[in-house]
């Protein structure tokens, strides 16, 4: 599963490394959330209607899948965020959300952020795409 910062760093085809690793993968390999999907959504809302993004975003929306939301997101997203605050240690809302539906799913996440949601921890599986 793809994070927000991923799929970011894609749309606006910052690192040859990744558009490569991305690109060899079959289709069906890579998805993202709709958590990562209204994401894209909102930043496409501040740009104007020919802007270069919006063409790529709607190329790259058609490449991926896009996974709903499901309950077993919500309950990992609770434990998550309970655990975060005991250890008065946080991050956003969205990117707890990402790690829940991604541990939900028992799938890899895969974030250049990995100092952030390292302070998740297992069973949030990560991968850096970047490195």
């Amino acid at each position: 599963m793809l994070d927000t910062d991923i799929a970011s760093y894609i749309l606006k085809r910052r690192s040859i490394v990744l558009e490569s690793r991305f690109r060899s993968r079959q289709p069906g390999d890579c998805a993202i959330s709709s958590v990562t999907y209204a994401e894209i959504l909102y930043g496409l809302e501040r740009t104007s209607p020919g802007h270069k993004m919006r063409r790529a975003a709607g190329l790259f929306l058609n490449a991926v899948d896009s996974l709903s939301w499901p309950v077993e997101a919500a309950a990992r997203y609770a434990e998550i965020k309970h655990d975060l605050w005991l250890k008065q240690n946080r991050i956003g809302e969205l990117d707890m959300m990402i790690a829940a539906h991604a541990v939900a799913l028992d799938v890899i996440l895969i974030t250049n952020n990995t100092r952030h949601f390292s302070r998740i921890g297992p069973p949030l599986r990560m991968e850096n795409w970047l490195e």
